[in-house]
């Protein structure tokens, strides 16, 4: 066993981690944008069927099973003078914020086989390709920029801050945008262009701020480069990693699904898309005030992440089965999205502080360097999760028979869009609770400090 490995190398300044986190900023409001518009762009301004743009949605996510696992490995086997993932992050931001720009401009001369085709190739080149190499590389940083435990919560912690204020200013200023320009092209335009620029901003701060460890760069360098066959072995005989995958997968689900359909469930079932900044707000502020004044690390430090992440999700689930099933009413609503966020807090920052824990004790046990395929399932589950969120709300619009056309939703429209809301979302965060219970990741790991 590598003692060098364990021991806390790579310090992190206030800066470094704020820059950290504003990455993840840039990476939410463009995919946050994505998951919460792109359907109804597609549905109410293209005029494509709900059963097309799910599908899409859905086949494009089977691609990613593939396109993250093999980003993790390439990063594993990158050597350069800058690090291992930082190349990659730096490589990414361009395409990733063109592709966005495409992706909200679909030609209306196309015909309808054409503007298919081009949907289904920007889509993928957004989500697929660009923003795999963005998120792999970006989670796979921060186990290179520190390998201290609470350091990375730390990290995960201000990355989860700015993520979750990122997905509420996308959910407030778009709505207030497209509103502005009566959900026309025109908007979509205005919001590509604005949030394009912000992104590159906060990317290019990222790139230029956040470096790897040179003692972790210097251990990973002499470690075992392992093949793919065996990357992917290490991957499904580890028993974290796939409770993990499938743990982010169910998160995020719960966020696409719930943040895809708030946007048809406020304007439908509440009655008004002037209900939207109220819902928005509650759904991310108690978030952003618990990861500001830095509950999460003490409490885990604490208690343990499992204990806390459990609770988290206790109570993220507690406010999605308000909603669930109280009679519906905007009062109702706020009390169980108020819930839903301050579970959410906890939930987000401690499974990307756990990932890289699990690429830590991967990396120690198996004698080898498997940090970027162990990171890329923070990557897969987040597309998985909010590709098929997207996905399932178009079939869900479908089974309900949304018309884009009508005023007045009808009922069986209004069942569905509260299914994507909150029920489906209660289920998964019920389901996390219990992969949960089976990670203990942070215990083995200070078992192997104590031992070294």
């Amino acid at each position: 066993m590598n003692k060098e490995k364990l021991k806390m190398s790579g310090k992190v300044t206030v800066g470094q981690q704020i820059a950290y986190g504003v990455g993840d900023f840039a990476g939410n409001l463009l995919s946050g944008a994505t998951a919460s518009y792109i359907a109804l762009y597609y549905t109410d301004n293209v005029f494509m069927s709900a059963v097309f743009v799910g599908t899409m949605m859905m086949a494009a996510r089977i691609l990613d099973a593939v396109s993250d696992l093999v980003m993790g490995y390439i990063i594993d086997h990158t050597q350069t003078k800058i690090g291992k993932a930082r190349p990659w992050f730096i490589i990414s931001i361009i395409p990733l914020v063109l592709t966005f720009l495409l992706m909200f401009h679909v030609p209306a001369g196309l015909g309808i086989e054409g503007q298919k085709i081009y949907i289904a190739a920007t889509y993928i080149l957004n989500t697929v390709v660009c923003m795999t190499i963005l998120n792999v590389s970006y989670s796979t940083l921060c186990t290179f920029m520190s390998d201290d435990i609470q350091t990375r919560v730390k990290l995960t912690g201000t990355r989860t801050f700015f993520a979750t204020l990122a997905m509420m200013l996308a959910n407030i200023f778009t709505v207030n945008i497209l509103s502005k320009y009566g959900f026309s092209q025109q908007g979509y335009t205005v919001m590509v262009l604005l949030y394009g620029g912000v992104a590159v901003f906060c990317l290019a701060l990222t790139a230029l701020i956040c470096k790897e460890s040179t003692t972790i760069a210097e251990d990973t360098t002499a470690k075992k480069k392992a093949t793919l066959k065996e990357s992917f072995a290490v991957i499904f005989s580890n028993r974290y990693i796939p409770i993990l995958a499938v743990a982010f997968a169910l998160n995020w689900l719960l966020l696409g699904v719930n943040g895809a359909s708030m946007v048809y469930y406020v304007r439908d079932v509440l009655g008004g898309m002037q209900y939207m900044g109220i819902v928005s707000a509650a759904s991310f502020i108690p978030a952003l005030l618990i990861l500001a004044i830095g509950i999460v690390p003490r409490i885990a430090g604490k208690y343990g992440k499992r204990i806390t992440l459990t609770v988290g999700g206790a109570i993220e689930a507690l406010g999605l089965l308000i909603v669930s099933i109280l009679p519906i009413s905007l009062p109702v609503t706020v009390v169980g999205m108020i819930l839903k966020a301050i579970g959410m807090a906890f939930v987000n920052a401690l499974l990307f502080a756990t990932v890289s824990d699990v690429a830590v004790y991967t990396d120690i046990t198996q004698k080898g360097d498997y940090s970027g395929v162990t990171n890329s399932i923070t990557s897969f589950g987040q597309k998985i999760g909010i590709g098929v969120g997207s996905a399932a709300v178009g079939w869900l619009l479908a089974w309900g028979q949304y018309d884009a056309t009508l005023d007045l939703q009808t009922a069986q429209t209004q069942t569905a869009e509260h299914m994507g809301f909150s029920i489906i979302p209660c289920i998964c965060a019920v389901v996390i609770i219990i992969l949960i219970s089976f990670i203990n990741v942070d215990k083995k790991l200070m078992e192997l400090r104590q031992q070294n």
